[in-house]
């Protein structure tokens, strides 16, 4: 989890930020192909003026179905418009 800080000016809880995974095998640590980054807006856990970020591989269970786990050091990148 990640909390980014926004400017002052930025209404944190008006805007509609994306963030996703920076696949980029020539430059650093290479990030999984089946991780995902989101923002997290609803009881969001970081303070108030701050983006919340999370991300996760999706991993296949036993039975097939798809699960989120938690990830670390995956490389990503958000914007807010």
């Amino acid at each position: 989890m990640y909390c980014i800080a926004l400017a002052g000016s930025i209404d944190a809880a008006a805007v509609e930020s994306v963030a996703t995974i920076d696949y980029n095998p020539s430059s650093g640590p290479q990030s999984d192909l089946a991780a995902i980054a989101q923002i997290w807006t609803h009881n969001a856990i970081c303070p108030a003026q701050q983006l919340t970020v999370l991300t996760r591989n999706i991993q296949s269970t036993s039975s097939g179905t798809a699960a989120a786990a938690p990830a670390t050091d995956e490389n990503f990148f958000f914007i807010v418009p």
